[in-house]
């Protein structure tokens, strides 16, 4: 494959916040208002001591966690196993519910938020670009992706970078980017993909055929083909699985995941 012809697959994620140089107030459908929430200090022991202060007084206008797990079991689908609590804060890697508990947070938004929450140079930066430009799509450019894009294949071993929404829609690139390099090479019979046993890819038709648990598939098929199955960590069955056909190997091991 030519330097022209690699890519690397990433994905940014929205984030939310709260500005320190404006009172937020929020106003849903009914009518609640949420109190503004004030951004915390940059010195860890200031923010402990406002963290630990407002720790009971963050709620949805008085709302608790079971008021919103009642609400939203009136109008979200139910397609994952949600825990019953309403987080409403996060300050680096603590978060606080509706109820004013507090947790310490390993999940990090699904690998999303590796910075914290709330983190100062985030939210500034988030803000000064609310100030300029807001969501221009794929159709035009704009110089803060030129400028990921630069960073990243300066830092890795790409040479060229796809921004998208989800780690499923990277992988359904992925997976058209070796199948599409293999009918330009020639090959449209390679179409085979070599994956993981108990693994997970994403909720898309794509990667869901990648995806190596039964039970995230039953219902929703046919899937597409040419997906094939060893188990992680076996050599033999990986070489034995690895012929003229595969396109690539999906070899990333499934991650955890709270659904």
């Amino acid at each position: 494959m030519t330097r022209e012809q690699r890519a690397a697959i990433a994905y940014v994620n929205h984030l939310s916040f709260y500005s320190s140089r404006h009172t937020l107030e929020i106003l849903d459908g009914t009518g609640i208002r949420c109190p503004p929430i004030e951004a915390t200090s940059t010195t860890s022991s200031s923010t402990s001591a406002l963290a630990a202060n407002r720790a009971t007084s963050v709620t949805l206008g008085g709302m608790a966690n079971q008021d919103l797990v009642e609400r939203a079991g009136k109008v979200l689908f139910q397609n994952y196993r949600t825990q019953p609590v309403a987080l409403v804060r996060g300050d680096g890697t603590s978060v606080w519910d509706a109820d004013g508990k507090k947790y310490l947070d390993f999940i990090g938004g699904i690998a999303t938020v590796s910075v914290g929450h709330a983190n100062p140079r985030v939210r500034e930066a988030v803000l000064e670009q609310t100030k300029l430009l807001w969501h221009a799509s794929n159709l035009y450019f704009t110089e803060p992706q030129v400028r990921l894009a630069e960073k990243l294949t300066r830092l890795c071993f790409a040479d060229r970078a796809f921004f998208c929404n989800s780690g499923t829609e990277a992988n359904e690139a992925m997976i058209k980017l070796a199948r599409r390099w293999h009918v330009d090479s020639g090959h449209p019979e390679r179409i085979e993909i070599v994956c993981m046993n108990d693994s997970f890819h994403g909720r898309t038709m794509g990667s869901l055929a990648a995806t190596g648990q039964p039970k995230y598939q039953q219902g929703f098929g046919p899937l597409p083909a040419g997906f094939r199955f060893v188990d992680y960590g076996d050599v033999k069955q990986i070489e034995d699985a690895v012929t003229d056909r595969p396109a690539r190997s999906c070899s990333s091991r499934s991650r955890a995941r709270l659904e």
